[in-house]
């Protein structure tokens, strides 16, 4: 690759550019003069936190806490799954004394191994109470499991809640976004109304919104204009928005590769070649998008002491949902 770029240390990203391949259908096409990124290209690539299966194993932490719908005897070869992780740094954040930064969008992609279809299962931050694969229970929101205890403990939690196995995570920031959206020449959003944010001192019209990387931020924030809920849609949208600039085509691929410095996945460097495959065969899939919000997904929305605005999830829809969206 020009300018210096070491194959090792871009390789994280390349497996982001992967994995946001098969969840929005596409084709890594839009890297030219990339590298070839196959184990024998890469034979040192950083380990992975936790070992990550391919599309025919399973990752070894199911869900056990309690009954969870039973997959059909074909399941392991039939789905990939990806955690999309979005963490609220900002370095303008950061500057202002601000600490403490959560995962406040949390998307669940599963992608049919055949290329038929690709859902996007958001749960919202707010979400308390979830079970844990050991048994216990997470009481505090789910947006601050990942600073307590890593990113393989959050895949685990939403693995076990949603009763779904999870192959593989990748984490952004906003600062991430921001340069992500940059690199590509902005992306275009279509929303159904005016949306305004006091709080962000920010509006966006009805219809088609162009947004460059500031205001893509802005977007994936914006909670004041209607809600969280709507947000983690937003959020869904932004990322399909992503997918078709991509195809677009037309920026540096470059950049790409060299503005996201937050980004953290556990996508092994031997997981590419079926993952590319599978972003080819799924670029004109269906893509289903359910955010997990009330009232069909919660027994509780509302304040709840110390806690805050809480959702309280309700397990048996959630996981009937998502029975639905690994079934046959």
């Amino acid at each position: 690759m020009s300018g210096g770029m070491n194959l090792r240390a871009a390789w994280p990203v390349i497996a982001l550019l992967a994995a946001l391949a098969v969840v929005a259908g596409l084709t890594l096409a839009f890297l030219p003069g990339a590298p070839d990124p196959s184990p024998a290209a890469i034979p040192t690539a950083t380990p992975s936190p936790t070992a990550s299966p391919r599309p025919t194993q399973r990752p070894t932490a199911r869900p056990t806490p309690s009954p969870s719908p039973t997959p059909g005897p074909d399941l392991d070869a039939l789905n990939v799954t990806v955690l999309l992780v979005g963490r609220d740094f900002l370095s303008e954040r950061v500057a202002l004394g601000e600490s403490g930064f959560n995962t406040d969008m949390l998307i669940v992609a599963n992608v049919r191994a055949d290329g038929s279809r690709i859902d996007l299962i958001g749960l919202p931050r707010d979400t308390v109470d979830m079970p844990l694969s050991d048994g216990s229970i997470w009481n505090r929101k789910i947006n601050s499991l990942r600073a307590s205890r890593g990113l393989p403990a959050l895949k685990d939690a939403m693995a076990t809640a949603l009763a779904m196995p999870i192959d593989y995570y990748a984490e952004i920031t906003l600062d991430d976004l921001r340069n992500l959206v940059n690199a590509i020449g902005g992306v275009t959003v279509r929303i159904p109304s005016t949306l305004r944010d006091p709080h962000l001192k920010v509006t966006w019209q009805a219809g088609d919104n162009t947004l460059d990387g500031r205001m893509a931020v802005l977007f994936a924030r914006s909670r004041y204009a209607d809600s969280d809920y709507a947000r983690g849609d937003r959020n869904q949208a932004l990322l399909i928005a992503i997918r078709d600039r991509l195809l677009a085509g037309g920026y540096d691929p470059r950049a790409l590769l060299t503005g996201l410095a937050g980004l953290d996945t556990d996508i092994p460097a031997g997981d590419m070649p079926m993952l590319l495959d599978l972003a080819r065969a799924s670029s004109g899939a269906p893509i289903g998008r359910e955010v997990l919000a009330p009232p069909e997904y919660t027994t509780f929305v509302g304040l709840s002491g110390a806690r805050g605005w809480i959702s309280v999830p309700d397990l048996a829809a959630i996981r009937a949902y998502t029975a639905s969206v690994l079934a046959p």
